[in-house]
């Protein structure tokens, strides 16, 4: 069970040749791990492993749940496929996948296939601009799967059961969110999110899938089932109709208020009905954001259960704002001052002018006159060059 490592100085390069390489020496069980942040270019022919092994980013590397920390995986040339792990029981981790296709004949592509045979583990994986994230699987376990302006999460495939996901789907997309029609038999897919501009189904399974505390949200004006599949406790607006197949607990025409689907961020509002109207579902201990579930009398209807925790710090001297509830905050905080991390107020670490909408109560300086404003409220400060919280808590 030996540690393959990838990049930051040690022995395979951070280059797809190096990755390929390490993957290449793998015997069973061995984990083949990417060191470095940063993006590796995929290009010409896919990633492969014929080794039951794990592909991974060092765990380190994904911050404050952020994961475009995670290191990159990205498409180029005429290549189609990501990874495809050949063996029964591979696990890819930690990782962010972009730009990833299909073939003319949409049979072979994706930023990870299983060819149709094989089952794989997967766990807390991004993909962003992808055709097909995940194509052609054939059972496993996945976890905190999310997908930013991808046309399908999953592209045929079975068997696999998955906890804790979310697609942004791009814009103008007009198949399924996550597609897997009638091949699907035996597939579970539980606490996720789906946000959808097309007028075709959210989560398109075989009509005996269990579809647990899902909430989709159409902004086009769909005419087709929101669920295909065994639905219960579900939510979806924007869709004709909401299930084909068991229906339990579901309702139809609700808004699950989503702090901003749009932009990919799929944590509910503070005066959400999704919050506690879920169902428990075994196996899973935290969400999306690491919070332990339920954080209220009841599970959530998506990956995200809502959490209301304070932020303490002494950000600096003066008054305060007292803010409870929703808001957008940007992320270019000059904090000196200790945070906690399930606040969100963390600094931002690439310099980017990036806008996080968070739903959590705390405390920032303010004059007196903007004491105890109800939300929403907008806080917007000056980047520095140094962004770094003396004592951040963890």
């Amino acid at each position: 069970m030996a540690i393959l490592q990838v990049g930051n100085g040690y022995a395979y390069a951070f280059t797809q040749a190096g990755l390929q390489s390490a993957l290449n020496a793998a015997s069973a069980d061995d984990t083949v791990r990417i060191m470095q942040a940063g993006t590796i270019t995929i290009s010409s022919t896919a990633l492969y492993t014929s080794a039951r092994c794990t592909l991974e980013g060092d765990p380190s590397l994904y911050q404050n749940y952020d994961p475009t920390t995670l290191p990159k995986l990205q498409m180029s040339g005429s290549v189609t496929r990501g990874f495809v792990p050949a063996h029964n029981s591979c696990s890819v981790k930690n990782l962010w996948f972009d730009g990833f296709s299909i073939n003319s004949a949409g049979n072979a592509g994706g930023a990870i296939n299983g060819v149709g045979t094989y089952a794989i583990n997967l766990d807390n994986l991004y993909f962003t601009s992808c055709a097909a994230a995940i194509q052609n699987v054939a059972g496993g376990t996945h976890t905190r799967i999310r997908g930013y302006d991808c046309t399908r999460l999953y592209r045929q495939g079975n068997g696999m059961t998955v906890r804790l996901f979310w697609i942004r789907q791009l814009t103008g997309a007009s198949v399924a969110a996550v597609d897997l029609s009638a091949i699907a038999t035996t597939a579970d897919f539980a606490l996720g999110a789906v946000y959808s501009t097309n007028n075709v189904r959210a989560l398109n399974l075989g009509n005996s899938c269990p579809i647990r505390n899902v909430s989709a949200y159409c902004a086009g004006g769909a005419a087709d089932y929101a669920f295909v599949g065994s639905a219960s406790h579900c939510t979806a607006y924007g869709y004709a109709n909401l299930v084909s197949g068991i229906n339990g607990g579901n309702l139809t025409s609700r808004d699950p208020l989503f702090t901003s689907a749009v932009s990919g961020t799929f944590t509910f509002l503070s005066s959400s009905s999704e919050i506690n109207a879920g169902i428990e579902i075994t196996g899973v201990s935290t969400d999306l954001s690491g919070n332990t579930l339920p954080q209220g009398a009841g599970w959530p209807r998506g990956p995200f259960d809502y959490f209301a925790g304070t932020a303490w710090g002494d950000f600096s001297t003066g008054s305060y704002i007292n803010v409870s509830g929703d808001f957008v905050i940007n992320r270019n905080l000059n904090l000196s001052a200790q945070y906690k991390k399930r606040s969100g107020l963390r600094p931002d670490q690439n310099g980017a002018n990036a806008v996080e909408q968070i739903p959590f109560s705390f405390a920032v300086p303010g004059p007196a006159s903007l004491r105890n404003r109800t939300k929403p409220y907008s806080i917007t400060t000056n980047p520095t060059a140094s962004n770094t919280p003396s004592s951040p808590g963890f």
